[in-house]
């Protein structure tokens, strides 16, 4: 298996046009993992008092659009934005990317 300096080197030697494929590539796996977790959590129950909270914040109006956009629209708890303006910049930026898509 190789290590992780020797992948890196390899990837330094990749033209542009492969590491937009390779960043396409890893993008996708993660998202794919992602996915597969948040599933695993929610079957096993340990997204239900998120879920609860959502379904409390929307029964007392207390959602507001997001993004901001004419063309999509989608309700976000004070506590998602709490959390989302945690993240390191980078995930707001993949997230907000995600989103207009």
């Amino acid at each position: 298996m190789l290590t992780v300096n020797q992948i890196e080197a390899a990837i330094k030697e990749l033209s542009a046009e492969d590491v937009d494929w390779l960043d396409r590539w890893f993008t996708a796996c993660r998202n794919r993992l992602w996915d597969e977790r948040m599933d695993e959590d929610a079957a096993a129950g340990r997204l239900s008092s998120l879920f609860e909270e959502a379904g409390a914040e929307y029964e007392a109006e207390h959602l507001r659009d997001w993004p901001p956009s004419k063309y999509m629209k989608s309700k976000a708890t004070r506590r998602f934005w709490r959390l989302h303006n945690q993240l390191p910049g980078s995930i707001q930026h993949l997230a907000a990317q995600t989103c207009r898509r």
